[in-house]
């Protein structure tokens, strides 16, 4: 039996020895500028459910578009994460797309704040405070609202004038209203509830700062082609503690992760959300899927010892991971944040299980991008073909317009 090898691992830190080697700097920059895209991009499913979920259905149709012409239509389907993200360096032309795309979502943030029909959105939002007819006609209400509104947090006919009134462009303000009245904006789902718009609000103006940062590093550096560094064949140093921490951290993540999505279906069907639980639930049998089709989870435990023990992950962890991280990781995150103001009312549990889940999928994802995509490790990790990185000399992915 042929024991884990750690070829992927050992060619992620040449070409990011290589990449340092140009811009010192640039790894943390590209770090950073990740996990802002990542949160940025939340502003879509944020957009969505304080709207309609016709945005997200247009979102995603033209970012699956878009990936098809890149990536190709196959490559997007296996690996969700290029809807998000390039290969290598990522094209100016995607990262105008995709800007584009976030500000549309803050424009329809916008209607919402300005103009008559703001003011027609906010005199509706005063009426779920008020106190006539509370407890009164709850069964008309979604069954997600009606325990909520027989406690007497908001009466149903606010409701029902709500979603008669809006425009159905905007009939998710509604949903979102009656969520924030039946939590409570003081509790701890409404104060989540505040961050996950604001905080992907502030990131695309933060990511202005960065992508100018970056283009300026880029010019400034005397070599627009990272160097490959050359392999040694010398035994590599006995790992520290530290490394192998690190290890057993990052792993312990990507199972932690796992384990709350899991959770986060079970939640959505206690809650009575059955289509979100049931989208989920297929996505979460999509990415399992992919593990059971590579035959490496009956590896996954000497593998999670291998790697510990040589303080990075090895070749068949990363393929056990890859489909976590490239597939349920990103659409379970766009989904739960989109699902959140439905759950906040159903339990504190819930509140805190999908706080945290949303945490974990954007550390998760962050680091998928730094070493799939922005490394160009992927397609080596997708095919299992480790003679790839004897034969190649290290040419990370270049766009045209970089």
């Amino acid at each position: 039996m042929v024991g884990p090898t750690f070829d992927m691992s050992k060619e992620a830190a040449r070409r990011e020895a290589a990449r340092k080697e140009v811009a010192p700097w640039g790894s943390v920059l590209a770090y950073v500028t990740i996990v802002l895209e990542v949160i940025a991009w939340l502003l879509i499913p944020v957009a969505a459910f304080v709207s309609t979920a016709y945005l997200l259905l247009l979102a995603f149709g033209l970012l699956l578009l878009a990936a098809a012409l890149q990536e190709g239509l196959a490559s997007a389907l296996k690996d969700p994460i290029l809807l998000f993200f390039r290969r290598g360096a990522t094209p100016c032309s995607f990262r105008l797309f995709s800007f584009g795309l976030r500000l549309l979502a803050l424009i329809w943030i916008g209607l919402l704040g300005f103009g008559s029909l703001g003011r027609d959105l906010y005199r509706l939002e005063r009426h779920f405070h008020s106190s006539r007819d509370l407890r009164r006609h709850c069964t008309d209400l979604p069954g997600w609202l009606q325990e909520r509104c027989e406690d007497g947090k908001f009466p149903a006919w606010a409701y029902t004038e709500c979603m008669e009134t809006a425009p159905w462009h905007l009939s998710g303000w509604c949903n979102y209203t009656a969520a924030g009245a039946a939590s409570g904006l003081s509790s701890a789902g409404g104060s989540v509830g505040l961050v996950l718009i604001f905080g992907p609000m502030v990131a695309p103006l933060c990511l202005v700062f960065l992508y100018g940062l970056e283009a300026c590093c880029r010019c400034c550096s005397s070599d627009a082609n990272p160097r490959p560094v050359e392999s040694k064949d010398e035994a590599a140093p006995t790992p520290g503690l530290i490394q192998k921490i690190l290890v057993a951290k990052d792993i312990f993540l990507v199972a932690l992760d796992f384990l709350l999505d899991s959770s986060c279906v079970v939640t959505f069907f206690l809650a009575g959300h059955r289509w979100f639980g049931a989208v989920a639930f297929g996505i979460l049998l999509w990415s399992v899927g992919q593990q059971v089709a590579e035959n490496s989870l009956k590896t996954m435990h000497s593998e999670a010892v291998a790697s510990i023990s040589a303080g990075m992950l090895s070749d068949g962890l990363l393929k056990l991971t890859r489909s976590e991280k490239s597939v349920e990781a990103p659409l379970s995150l766009m989904l739960q944040v989109y699902a959140f103001p439905y759950v906040s009312i159903s339990s504190r549990y819930a509140v805190a299980s999908f706080s945290f889940s949303i945490l974990t999928s954007i550390y998760t994802i962050s680091g998928a991008v730094y070493k799939l995509l922005y490394l160009d490790l992927l397609p080596v990790v997708a095919s299992g073909q480790r003679e790839v990185l004897r034969e190649e000399s290290y040419a990370p992915v270049l766009h045209p317009n970089e």
